[in-house]
């Protein structure tokens, strides 16, 4: 082994270049061009390699409210990234006209951002009624540079107000959540949190809304003061209550504060005001007692909703609605429909078994339609109250007609259910569910969660492969004890056990068309269906795109984009080595010889004729060398 040369003279030699190289570089007129030249190119070669560095360099120096913006929104980027919430952004202050409707509700009352106005249910038991009450509380402070988003959280069943104020390079920010409570349907909660990162207190202003009518009546309840609103129509007879904030409060330095506003409406076409106003503030001074787990309260009801559910993914197909349209569309119908199960009002227990047992045994009849889930008119972001109850509308009358009338009758799950089934086509009949979709429906992975079948949760999603074909996904969950699903394919040849675990089963499709999957909890049942299916032929699916591929048409392999991108690094590190031997070492004159490179313009002189080299015969000249003499 070659060991380093750690000799003294090495160390002197090398202290000597480098104290002659260092000052020639940045001393010397002809080297200067040659170095500004290799800073000019490590300046583009930062660019090229890290392009956010001058973008993210701007930020650290001139911060804006945007910035303390983006970092409270990163709380929400997992669902935002899953598209279970939406983002709109906003400049002005006190936005009342967001891009987007913002509707939160129960089924029994609602609330639209846009309008700022609460709307009740009509007699047909939607909502239809809109008031002229208005519980939003505006947030303002004096400083000036300022920037604003709603984020509407499908999940949580809330509506985000998020509003950043920026001050001395310091943040203040206003989160102000909305919502119509998912169980104690008459209340609206707006949940606020004030952050403020500066080094002094800042002063915030709560405004009202300007458009309510004058109060019929002030009442005090757990020393907060509330406002009695009274109206009466041909409708319905509406008395509404709101908490009175105070008008302005401090935030100290450096500190956080969180507090709820309160309001709950009620309504009644049969009892009169007087006696609708004391049942309101009854149910509500039962409610401010509790006022700490109301939002949590709120939040877990809605994910005991999201237990079940629809999960699309992206499509090739223009036409095909966009997966967030498709979760807005279901969040809007569950909103604006009443679940009696969550309900804490009184509910009978065989009212509640009945219920339930809509949703395990639905008509035999639901869903007798093709699928759904391609069609442009039931999946669609309402801009408008009125387009909000035309979709609502149009739904009911889509499921009513294709035999789901009975299991709407069960409120929010029975809606659900019938919106789950029909995005696959799934009918129940007497004995099995089975799935009677055509194969080229699938121009994408989609997938069912959380499907009743009588006393299981099925869970049913289709997956496209690479190579054009598509298998199904299934597993049981949530079963009663000894109860069993059974599951085939199209034709029913071999059929499986259900459980936990997921089965996987090919998609095929037949000629004449029969259903591609039967499920049952009657293993015996698919055996003798296996006899009664007839078709023509069988096959495997294949996809629209991998029918009409040419044989030529080729994915390039692995390792060839493993060696582009190999020969370009190699030429980048060449062009490194090859500018820095140029312009630094000045063109590498002395790379065939002596590697000791050593400008001449810093080389020192010396008088030679002050010495003479003495031999070892006691001549001068070349031969070996033994000392020098002076």
């Amino acid at each position: 082994m070659v060991l380093p040369d750690c000799s003294p003279g090495f160390y002197w030699r090398t202290k000597r270049r480098l104290r002659m190289i260092v000052p020639a570089i940045f001393t010397n007129k002809s080297q200067r061009p040659k170095l500004l030249f290799a800073a000019v190119c490590l300046f583009f070669l930062m660019l090229y390699l890290f392009p956010g560095f001058l973008k993210q360099a701007k930020k650290q120096l001139t911060p804006s409210a945007s910035d303390c913006l983006d970092s409270l929104l990163s709380d929400y980027s997992g669902r935002l990234d899953s598209l279970d919430a939406r983002l709109i952004r906003y400049s002005e202050r006190g936005q009342s006209q967001p891009e987007l409707l913002g509707f939160v509700g129960n089924g029994r009352y609602g609330l639209t951002l846009r309008h700022g106005v609460v709307v009740v249910g009509d007699q047909s038991g939607n909502l239809g009624v809109t008031t002229q009450f208005s519980p939003l509380i505006n947030v303002d402070t004096q400083h000036s540079s300022f920037s604003g988003a709603y984020v509407l959280d499908y999940r949580s069943g809330l509506i985000i107000n998020i509003q950043a104020f920026l001050q001395e390079r310091k943040c203040l920010s206003v989160e102000q959540s909305l919502m119509f409570h998912r169980t104690h349907s008459n209340l609206f909660i707006q949940s606020f949190v004030v952050r403020n990162e500066m080094g002094h207190s800042s002063l915030i202003e709560l405004k009202t809304a300007t458009t309510n009518p004058k109060p019929t009546d002030q009442i005090e309840i757990e020393t907060d003061k509330y406002s009695i609103y009274e109206s009466t129509s041909a409708d319905a007879s509406i008395v509404f209550m709101q908490q009175q904030p105070a008008s302005s409060f401090q935030v100290e330095a450096r500190s956080k504060t969180a507090f709820t506003i309160l309001s709950a409406v009620d309504h009644s076409r049969s009892i009169s005001l007087e006696n609708l106003k004391q049942r309101l503030i009854q149910s509500t001074t039962q409610l401010a007692a509790s006022r700490a787990t109301l939002v949590p309260n709120h939040i877990s009801a809605w994910n005991k909703i999201w237990t079940s559910g629809i999960s699309v993914g992206d499509s090739p197909e223009t036409s095909a609605p966009s997966p967030i349209s498709i979760n807005e569309t279901i969040y809007s119908l569950l909103s604006a429909s009443e679940d009696p199960l969550l309900q804490v009002e009184n509910l009978t227990e065989d009212e509640r078994i009945g219920i339930v047992q809509l949703v395990k045994h639905p008509d035999h009849t639901c869903f007798t339609g093709t699928p759904n889930i391609d069609a442009i008119a039931l999946w669609n972001s309402p801009a408008g109250w009125t387009e909000l109850a035309s979709l609502v509308d149009i739904w009911h009358l889509t499921l009513q007609k294709h035999g789901c009338s009975r299991l709407l009758t069960a409120g929010l799950s029975g809606l659900y259910e019938a919106m789950m089934l029909s995005v696959f086509s799934l009918q129940f009949s007497e004995d099995h569910l089975s799935l009677k979709s055509q194969p080229e429906f699938f121009h994408r992975n989609m997938s069912l969660r959380g499907v009743t079948y009588k006393d299981c949760s099925l869970n049913l999603g289709i997956v496209l492969l690479p190579d054009g074909r598509a298998e199904m996904r299934l597993s049981s969950s949530s079963c009663s004890p000894g109860f069993h699903l059974y599951a085939c394919e199209t034709g029913c040849p071999n059929p499986v056990l259900l459980s936990g675990t997921e089965v996987t089963l090919p998609v095929r499709e037949t000629s004449p068309h029969t259903p591609i999957l039967y499920i049952s909890e009657s293993e015996a049942h698919l055996m003798d269906l296996r006899r009664v299916i007839h078709y023509k032929s069988i096959r495997n699916y294949l996809s629209k795109e991998q029918l009409a591929r040419k044989p030529h048409d080729t994915i390039l392999p692995a390792f060839l984009w493993v060696l582009i991108a190999s020969v370009i690094v190699a030429f980048h590190v060449f062009l490194v080595i090859l500018l820095y031997r140029e312009y630094w070492l000045g063109g590498g004159k002395d790379s065939g010889g002596d590697r000791d490179y050593e400008p001449k313009m810093f080389m020192p002189s010396y008088n030679i004729s002050k010495y003479s080299y003495v031999t070892g015969s006691g001549g001068t000249g070349s031969g070996k060398s033994n000392s020098f003499k002076k």
